[in-house]
């Protein structure tokens, strides 16, 4: 029989409580300190269901604590987080929620998915990378809009694991393409060439590729033991806004993380000198450098962490910053053959022979995204010239293109752009023109079946600009539910 606790937080001490409610194998006073300091009284009430069989706990249940003299539990409770009582219809918002699984000190919390509009701050920008995941509780489907996170098991999964599996499990429930997993099925797929591998000793960047190369990706590994942070912020915000999170390692930290998402965009920067800004020899400027945080999945933190260009980060929990990545994991789509700094050093080489027509200082966002999603976003984009749009939809793409939009300064504070190119993603690297549409505010240039140019005079206001792989939180929308009070009221 599945039973329920139930506490009220009033206060952050009320936490103190699941001492009462959960079995100190499952929970210790380092969890309670981790609620305290993170949630604390931004939720009203907690759930506690018993027992919850957490599938990934299971795998690794199996894996190794099953082998062992000791006996383990291989049950879990699970902690649902809820708003305050709405007195008109009886309902609270859901949070989402956390499992608790026996293991040593600091690596009892398991598979959590929590809204990031409990642990950041309203007001800030953020926009990341959220599916919606479900609890199945008392015969009811509660749905919540996250990102995965776990702390790591230790001898058997550590920070490279967790990272993985946050990109496998996020992969998973988003598209059909892709299964879902378990973290015990990701320590056994790992390619070790070492010995065994429970206890694990960490992965090396090569461990990382090998594994996501066997979930359906053609992983990419870039970087070296070298400091290049100009190079690497803007490769992290082209694939963050691409909806591609990304594996990134610490050689000094021995550690890795994932980078799901990005902070402000900081227009300010455009007030002042933005030559600086430009990159060389041109009037282009990246949209990654007015972007100076990122957001990450660290097993070592709760969810929801701000990385900076340099420390200390304006988040205090976080020791190090993006300047400390020695080595990238992208998991490209098999069908992508072209990457950032390709797609970059075409699209420069473009601009300097001056072939569009472009009024000043540009903002330039560069991703990658999906065809299908691009088209469905043009045809509901009401400020689209109607030309453009109908060129658009009947334009014959690859499942994945790179997008190139360009925008004035005052375009670009207010969300809209007046220029684009589109490039094939499936084209060779040594294609110097990959273009499948250049537009600007006076024509279209299309290139059509056998590589003939289509040009069509056009006069093009400007439109709003693609939005569909981030999510900004401040939009996101909380689900609603009964449950707390139906439950044994």
């Amino acid at each position: 029989m599945i039973d329920f606790g139930k506490i009220e937080i009033n206060k952050v001490d009320d936490y103190d409580q699941l001492l009462d409610y959960v079995d100190e194998t499952h929970i210790d006073l380092n969890v309670i300190s981790i609620l305290k300091n993170y949630i604390g009284t931004r939720v009203a009430a907690l759930l506690i269901e018993y027992p919850y069989y957490e599938k990934d706990y299971l795998s690794t249940y199996y894996a190794f604590y099953s082998k062992q003299h000791t006996m383990h539990s291989k049950v879990c409770f699970r902690l649902h987080f809820l708003g305050k009582l709405n007195e008109e219809n009886h309902s609270r918002v859901y949070y989402g929620y956390i499992s608790l699984r026996e293991g040593i000190k600091d690596s009892k919390i398991g598979k959590t998915y929590l809204s990031p509009k409990l642990l950041i701050d309203e007001g800030m920008d953020a926009y990341l990378m959220l599916d919606t995941f479900s609890a199945d509780v008392y015969g009811e489907k509660l749905l919540v809009d996250a990102f995965p996170w776990m702390k790591q098991e230790t001898d058997i999964s550590v920070c490279a694991h967790v990272a993985m599996w946050s990109i496998l499990r996020y992969y998973g429930n988003r598209y059909k393409g892709h299964r879902d997993t378990v973290m015990g099925e990701i320590v056994e797929m790992v390619q070790n060439d070492r010995g065994r591998k429970i206890p694990s000793k960490g992965l090396t960047p090569d461990q990382i590729v090998d594994t996501l190369d066997l979930y359906n990706f053609s992983p990419v590994l870039l970087g070296d033991e070298h400091n290049k942070l100009h190079y690497f912020v803007n490769e992290i915000i082209a694939y963050v806004e691409s909806g591609i999170p990304i594996v990134a390692t610490m050689n000094k930290k021995r550690h890795a993380i994932t980078l799901f998402g990005h902070g402000k965009i900081d227009y300010d920067k455009l007030t002042g000198d933005v030559d600086k800004l430009k990159e060389p020899d041109s009037d282009i400027i990246l949209h990654s450098s007015l972007i100076t945080t990122v957001y990450a999945v660290d097993d070592n933190h709760f969810p929801y962490r701000q990385v900076d260009l340099e420390v200390p980060c304006s988040d205090k929990n976080i020791d190090y910053a993006l300047k400390e990545i020695n080595y990238l994991i992208v998991p490209y789509c098999q069908k992508v053959l072209l990457g950032f700094n390709e797609i970059y050093e075409k699209f420069m080489a473009m601009i300097s022979k001056k072939i569009m027509k472009l009024n000043g200082t540009q903002i330039c966002r560069i991703y990658l995204t999906s065809s299908n999603s691009f088209k469905e976003k043009a045809k509901k984009n009401k400020l689209m010239n109607s030309v453009l749009k109908e060129r658009l939809l009947l334009m014959d793409m690859p499942r994945f293109i790179w997008c190139i939009d360009l925008a004035t300064i005052e375009e670009s504070k207010k969300g809209l752009m007046s220029a684009r190119v589109i490039a094939d993603s499936t084209v060779g690297t040594q294609d110097d023109a990959p273009w499948l549409m250049i537009q600007d505010s006076v024509s279209i240039q299309l290139i059509e079946y056998e590589r003939k140019l289509s040009h069509v005079p056009c006069d093009i206001e400007p439109y709003y600009i693609y939005e569909n792989n981030l999510q900004n939180i401040n939009h996101i929308r909380l689900e609603e539910t009964m449950v707390w009070e139906e439950i044994y009221d």
